[in-house]
């Protein structure tokens, strides 16, 4: 089976909680798992293929 190596960043999203309150209310945000070359990793994981990110150097 082929393996999968993803080269990039991994990032953390932090999207609005609040989503349709006014902008006078504190704001809360809940961090999702991000970036596009591991949620690559992470979906082919999913499938059952080899697959990992790059560690940082």
């Amino acid at each position: 089976m082929v393996s999968v190596i993803a080269f990039g960043e991994a990032l953390v999203d932090m999207l609005s909680s609040r989503l349709g309150h006014a902008f006078d209310q504190p704001e809360t945000f809940t961090l999702y798992a991000g970036g596009a070359p591991a949620n690559v990793a992470v979906a082919c994981a999913r499938l059952g293929i080899p697959s990992r990110p790059t560690p940082p150097y």
